[in-house]
């Protein structure tokens, strides 16, 4: 009998405390973006795919689906990274045209580009965007945006092998 009471005295005060994190965040400005800073709450992000281009034609076509990166919990905070991931689809599209134009209706193209999520942990989140292009033959090409999730911009190689030396 006890041992249950401690129980329901023990879920009652978390659920308190959840309801009032919630609405200290949702009420105060300054509480969520102090929150967003504690790794666990601040860290916690998704992929969507922000935008599709789609072109059709009799013989080129083009599917370019564009992720963005966003914070679960809403927060509006602008993340860097999209910037960069935004620019790179730009250029695939911007390339898609150029072809068709120089094409003018003669000849086969097509271009398709999709994302994958490949590491998303505590610290970063990595993106791998995965092109096809086909003309009489096929390339592919990968672009991999990693992430740092405390910063929201994207990071290169040489900072993430980037490892400190002690003599």
């Amino acid at each position: 009998m006890i041992i249950m009471k401690m129980f329901k005295n023990t879920g009652a005060t978390a659920a308190a405390a959840v309801l009032a994190i919630t609405a200290l965040t949702n009420i105060n400005p300054a509480i969520a973006n102090a929150m967003e800073q504690i790794p666990v709450i601040g860290s916690i992000a998704r992929v969507v795919t922000f935008r599709t281009y789609e072109d059709k034609k009799e013989n080129t076509e083009a599917e370019i689906k564009v992720p963005q990166v966003t914070q679960e919990n809403g927060s509006g905070r602008e993340i860097p990274a999209n910037k960069s991931i935004q620019e790179y689809a730009d250029q695939l599209i911007a390339s898609y045209e150029e072809e068709v134009s120089r094409l003018n209706g003669e000849g086969r193209y097509a271009m398709e580009s999709s994302y994958k999520v490949v590491t998303d942990n505590s610290k970063y989140l990595s993106i791998r965007i995965d092109t096809t292009v086909v003309m009489a033959s096929g390339a592919q090409y990968v672009k991999i945006f990693t992430i740092d999730k405390a910063t929201g911009r994207a990071v290169t190689l040489p900072e993430l092998l980037k490892t400190t030396r002690r003599f």
